[in-house]
């Protein structure tokens, strides 16, 4: 890689590539240049993920504000290098004429780029011939300048593959049906730059002949990435978001709430912002600022800093693309009920709710429409219900009357809890697109500081939905959102089902974070089933807690999260409590403090129980902590109370299996932990398959006390010289990609 002198300015020196140029030809301006002219710039499959790199580089350094992609010779890129397809299938007969690139092509596609959601523009340079995989990423880049004799084209099918790097739904999209199929299905590749600039994929045609029109190329890509940079950084960054969401299939209304609630909060009243508007009044030229984005756009997607497989959702919206909402089908049988939507904010429409339900209820449909708001500002009795549907394709919204609500909404001894509403019945079904929505900002600003299980805390805050007595509660694709403490609370019921739902809790305010906010919470309840779920959220990702009976978890997306946790249980004197034959699988656990674990109380005046039958299966790991966890001194016990008043909760029959992905590296080389207590009878634990590692190097290790047995891969004492030398090796470096298959 050869380079110019970097600018002072930038945090780390580029990562390397091999056969790529890099340069800074104006300020805040990066140009990278495929260096294969020999080859036409093919790409060989070794280089897509160095690629993918350096974008994300480039994304993370905040000098830098527009980057430049093109090629040195008479090609852009002619796409991917077919004689190493050729030698990769000689080599192996039972390859397929794609395996080379589908093994090794990184979630961000061909060259890094052409499925690169990123964070900054890239402005392509097509200097010459643009095939294949090099016209992919064009249509994934932001701007494009080309030569006049620029060709392009996707010969893929002429040469029996399949041009699978994001092209053909893209396609579509940019070009209308019959003009994509041509270029898809035809495999011609004579178009030209003129003829890409009226059908919508160049934005300017350089002029000129030989040499000089490849050099005006750029230096034309130069002038317009110099104007992207000269804009404000975040007002760029926000508005391509937004053109990237609804590129992508997101709709006008949905993208631009992404954007109003998230992306733009980041930014208002910011200092660009108020640069802008200042330079205006005074009338100058705006001098900005870093955007500060550039370290928080996986933050804001949900998944970290965390590469994912491919195919694996990255946001709410690839979720519900993974995952749409499939919706019971309409029976004409069943009377429709509806009700006036709130006018604002303020319009309570808590009574006609009720009699909607009312109405509803032995047979009908509550249906709430999208593009609608029903506020309710008092607490609703609900547990009257008998064969109902609520259709919420709209937005339930409770008023944030602080004071309010704690005067007046429900309560449940348990961990000392009130709810805005409850609900119960039998045969009650809750589907849609629509949002429950908690407003939970005002709640999480006036808790911060305080501890839930703090004996002195009096600041209580409502769960959003609470269900009790309920048999035959359905659940289904409703967004649950920021609720102000717990999400949902079941208690003393049966037969619960929820699915392709989601639920986030993400706050404005960084000095105030959306604490206890558990997606699932449960007491006194059998047969549960929870399928294909996205939680974005500041604490336990499933935690039921006493008297858990039957429970059956499957694909949920968990981010930010405690985990997937059994618990807490034992918490009160005298009383037992259990948690038995729960199935847990096909779990992506990101960024959280732990994946799998099981937590019982200790103490003076903790009770007793059991956990048993639990099996934790197909748990892929990134950038948590421990990733299977017993905590028998929960909570907030120090090491001599809990040697003197041990946990009595027995656990027994559980099984880790098939885990794999990364650690934090915030305990080293240790992977997980296991501490069980000596009042307590703790066996038959089994690890199969388990597969984590720690980003600090060197051997993983699980560290065991209290555990008798073999429980199938290595495990050392915490006083250990292994143990104290692996909790030492900490560190907090970034996970590399992994492979498209499912770890599992």
């Amino acid at each position: 890689m050869a380079s110019s002198a970097l600018p002072a300015a930038l945090k780390t020196p580029p990562p390397s590539v091999p056969n790529v140029l890099i340069s800074f030809p104006a300020p805040n301006v990066l140009l990278i240049t495929l260096n294969r002219p020999k080859q036409l710039n093919a790409i060989p499959s070794s280089q897509h993920a160095p690629l993918a790199a350096l974008y994300d580089w480039y994304d993370s350094e905040p000098h830098l504000r527009a980057a430049i992609l093109t090629g040195s010779g008479r090609a852009f890129c002619a796409g991917a290098d077919l004689r190493e397809w050729d030698r990769a299938n000689n080599s192996a007969s039972t390859s397929t004429s794609s395996e080379p690139e589908k093994v090794t092509m990184p979630p961000a596609g061909f060259g890094g780029l052409s499925n690169r959601p990123g964070l900054k523009p890239v402005i392509a340079a097509v200097n010459g011939l643009c095939y294949g995989g090099g016209f992919e990423m064009v249509l994934n880049c932001d701007l494009v300048v080309a030569s006049q004799h620029a060709k392009f084209g996707l010969p893929e099918v002429t040469k029996g593959v399949v041009a699978l790097a994001g092209a053909l739904p893209r396609l579509g999209t940019i070009l209308g049906r019959q003009r994509a199929s041509e270029l898809a299905l035809l495999g011609r590749t004579g178009y030209t730059a003129a003829e890409m600039k009226s059908w919508g994929v160049v934005n300017f045609v350089v002029e000129g002949e030989g040499e000089e029109v490849v050099r005006e190329v750029v230096r034309e890509a130069v002038k317009v990435a110099s104007e992207v940079a000269g804009n404000s950084p975040d007002a760029v960054i926000v508005s391509r978001e937004g053109l990237r969401l609804g590129r992508e299939g997101m709709g006008a209304e949905r993208a631009t709430e992404v954007l109003a609630t998230g992306w733009y909060g980041r930014i208002d009243k910011g200092e660009n912002m108020r640069e802008g508007v200042r330079s205006f009044v005074e009338r100058r030229k705006a001098v900005w600022v870093d955007s500060k984005l550039s370290q928080d756009r996986k933050k804001a997607l949900g998944v970290g800093v965390v590469e994912l497989p491919e195919g694996v959702p990255r946001s709410v919206h690839e979720f519900r693309k993974r995952h749409p909402v499939q919706p019971w089908a309409d029976d004409p049988g069943r009377r429709l009920v509806t009700i006036r939507p709130s006018k604002n904010d303020n319009d309570d429409v808590s009574d006609d709710f009720l009699k909607g339900l009312h109405d509803a209820n032995h047979g009908g449909t509550l249906f709430l429409p999208g593009g609608e708001k029903f506020v309710i500002g008092k607490p609703l009795d609900l547990t009257f219900l008998d064969n109902i549907q609520i259709r919420l394709d709209g937005e339930i919204k409770f008023t944030n009357d602080t004071p309010y609500w704690q005067k007046n909404a429900f309560r449940h001894p348990f961990q000392n809890s009130i709810m805005f509403w409850k609900w119960g019945g039998k045969n009650i079904r809750i589907f849609g697109d629509g949002v429950l929505n908690g407003n939970g900002q005002r709640w999480w600003n006036e808790f911060s500081g305080r501890e839930i299980l703090d004996s002195t805390n009096d600041y209580l805050r409502p769960i959003l939905f609470y269900a009790e007595n309920a048999t035959g509660l359905d659940i289904r694709g409703i967004h649950f959102k920021d609720s102000p403490c717990w999400t949902t609370f079941f208690v003393t019921s049966k037969d619960i089902s929820l699915t392709d739902v989601v639920c986030t809790a993400e706050s404005e305010n960084a000095t105030a974070r959306p604490k206890n906010t558990d997606f699932f919470d449960s007491l006194n309840v059998e047969n549960v089933r929870i399928e294909r779920a996205w939680v974005n959220i500041g604490d336990d990702c499933f935690s039921p807690k006493s008297n858990a009976t039957n429970m059956y978890v499957n694909t949920m997306y968990c981010n930010g999260t405690h985990g997937q946790s059994m618990g807490s249980i034992g918490q009160y004197a005298g009383e037992l409590s259990f948690i038995r034959n729960v199935h847990i699988e096909n779990m992506w656990m990101l960024n959280g403090q732990h994946a799998a674990r099981l937590k019982s109380w200790a103490g003076p005046d903790a009770g007793y129980g059991f956990i048993d039958n639990i099996t934790f299966k197909n748990f892929w790991n990134g950038n948590n902590e421990y990733t299977a966890f017993i905590d028998s001194c929960y909570f907030n016990i120090d090491a001599t109370t809990c040697a003197r008043y041990p946990s009595r909760v027995n656990i027994t029959n559980i099984t880790f299996e098939n885990f794999s992905g990364t650690t934090s590296g915030k305990y080293g080389r240790a992977v997980g932990r296991l501490t069980c207590s000596p009042n307590a009878v703790c066996s038959n634990i089994r690890f199969k398959n388990f597969n984590v590692t720690s980003p600090c190097g060197g051997s993983p290790l699980v560290i065991c006390d209290g555990i008798k047995g073999s429980i199938g891969t290595p495990c050392v004492s915490s006083t250990s010289n292994e143990a104290k030398s692996a909790l030492a090796s900490k560190c907090t470096a970034k996970m590399a990609s992994l492979p498209s298959a499912t770890p599992w």
